[in-house]
C-alpha cells in the first residue's frame, strides 16, 4: 500500500499507482466524475463509496481508484436515464437534506457499479494491459429483473475491437450496453495525470 499521498507512488507489478490506496480527495473525486462536491459528500455518508485512510493533519478523506470508478460509472449511464445528471439539482437538494428521490437513485445506481468496482482483481489486469498499450476489451450488460440489476460483465483480448458475446440474459432481454473498459481507462489517464505521472501509456 502507499504511504502517503505526498510521497511519489512507485510502479505495483506494472500498474502506475496502487488501485486501492487513499490518494484523491473529495474534490478530485468530484471533478474527475463530473459531479458536484456534496454528491460525492452524500455518496460517502450513506456508504456508497468508503475513503480508504485520511490525510494525517488535516483528517481529510481520501478516495481510492476503485471509487473514482465507481463514480464514474454512475455517471456514464446518465444518457440513458439511469445515471447521475449534471447533478446541479442533487447538490442542492444535498445542501438541503432533502433527497429522497436522489437517494433512491444512488442506491440504484450504485447496485449496478458496485459488480464491476468491487468484484474479482480484473482492475489489475486492465491497468497493466493500459500500461502496455494493449488495452483488454471490457464491457458489459446491464438489465433490471425482479426489482434488481443484472451485471454481465465480460473480458476479452487485447487487440478484439467489438463484443462477440451475448448477454447471459439474452439478446430478447432489454438492456443496457456499458463500455466498462473504456471508463476505466479515461478514469486511469486523469487519475495517473492528478498524481504527476508520465502519461505515456504506449498507446
Amino acid at each position: 500500500m502507499l504511504a502517503d499521498r505526498e510521497s511519489q507512488p512507485l510502479m505495483i507489478a506494472g500498474v502506475a499507482f496502487d488501485l486501492y490506496a487513499g490518494l484523491f480527495t473529495p474534490s478530485e473525486v468530484a471533478s474527475f466524475c463530473g459531479v458536484k462536491r456534496p454528491v460525492i459528500d452524500t455518496m460517502a455518508t450513506r456508504g456508497l463509496i468508503v475513503a480508504s485512510r485520511r490525510e494525517r493533519l488535516t483528517h481529510r478523506p481520501l478516495f481510492s481508484f476503485r471509487d473514482v470508478f465507481k463514480v464514474r460509472m454512475m455517471r456514464s449511464l446518465a444518457p440513458v436515464g439511469v445515471g447521475l445528471g449534471d447533478s446541479s439539482s442533487m447538490a442542492d437538494e444535498a445542501k438541503t437534506k432533502k433527497m429522497p428521490e436522489s437517494e433512491a437513485m444512488m442506491d440504484d445506481l450504485a447496485q449496478i457499479a458496485d459488480a464491476p468496482a468491487t468484484k474479482g482483481e480484473w482492475m489489475w489486469a486492465m491497468a497493466r494491459s493500459v500500461e502496455r498499450g494493449k488495452p483488454l476489451l471490457i464491457y458489459a450488460y446491464a438489465t433490471r429483473a425482479q426489482k434488481k440489476w443484472q451485471f454481465d460483465m465480460h473480458i476479452e483480448s487485447a487487440g478484439v475491437d467489438r463484443p462477440t458475446e451475448p448477454p447471459c440474459f439474452g439478446w430478447e432481454t432489454a438492456h443496457v450496453y456499458v463500455p466498462v473498459g473504456n471508463i476505466f481507462i479515461a478514469v486511469y489517464i486523469e487519475c495517473k495525470k492528478s498524481l504527476g505521472l508520465t502519461m505515456d501509456l504506449g498507446t
